[in-house]
């Protein structure tokens, strides 16, 4: 007679929820797994979130990612940015040339940057939504949701899809954002000077001289064009003292 967990396996795997049978669908079914989305199992050991390898493209290798718990959904960390652990990434910051956005940046246990190839990985097999928290300067969390993010690949530049908004913060960037291609110190795919004017790369408005009101890799310092901040609504635009990126599968958010 068959034991009885490896019954539950073999319903697992034919269910398409693979061995530790985090997701429904059959996106979680590989090792190592496409996104935080598929380590649910692992919530109730480690609430806060963790660090694991996950692998959204089976012809890339697998890399570290940091899971983030919001609300009790997992989601996948891919920028994260704090001013008091600014040391770790001195003395550049999110200066970084085009190549380095592409590649990725920083360390996971404090401020990076996931990289635009990993990213666009990730958007690409599962249609994701992207959150993005801040706090301000008097330390109120604030947060911008979009149903819709993706990145297309490097031949277009890392070309950002982005719509359906909810929250109190960072509404613009759809309205700067959306069909932009990603520029950066090397590469200012928008021909506008902004990776030069905001020491920092993002998908800025193409021929807008504001070049963005959103800018979670603006410089830190608090008399700097383009700061590290967002639109908040009804309070304009806001420094923020730590802003995070992160994105998960939208289906995964209607369970």
């Amino acid at each position: 007679m068959l034991g009885h967990f490896v019954v539950v396996a073999l319903i697992q795997l034919l269910t398409g929820g693979g061995i530790n049978g985090d997701c429904a669908d059959n996106t979680c079914a590989t090792n190592p797994k496409r996104d935080c989305s598929c380590f649910e199992s692992r919530l109730s050991r480690e609430p806060y979130g963790f660090n694991t390898f996950i692998q959204p493209d089976r012809n890339l290798p697998a890399f570290e990612v940091q899971c983030s718990n919001l609300d009790g959904k997992l989601w996948t960390v891919i920028q994260a940015r704090e001013e008091f652990n600014a040391a770790d990434l001195a003395p550049d910051g999110f200066d970084r040339t085009y190549a380095e956005y592409r590649d990725g940046f920083g360390k996971l246990t404090g401020n990076y940057w996931l990289g635009l190839h990993k990213v666009h990985a990730l958007t690409t097999a599962v249609d994701m939504s992207m959150r993005l928290e801040m706090y301000n300067a008097q330390y109120d969390l604030l947060h911008g949701q979009y149903d819709v993010f993706r990145v297309a690949g490097a031949s277009h530049n890392y070309r950002l899809t982005v719509a359906g908004h909810s929250g109190n913060a960072a509404s613009t960037i759809a309205s700067d954002s959306n069909g932009q291609q990603f520029s950066a110190k090397g590469q200012d795919s928008g021909g506008d000077e902004c990776p030069a004017k905001f020491k920092a790369g993002w998908w800025y408005a193409k021929g807008q001289p504001s070049c963005a009101t959103c800018t979670p890799n603006g410089p830190l310092a608090t008399d700097q064009l383009g700061q590290m901040g967002c639109d908040t609504n009804g309070f304009g635009r806001e420094r923020a003292t730590s802003v995070t990126m992160l994105i998960t599968p939208e289906s995964y958010l209607a369970k």
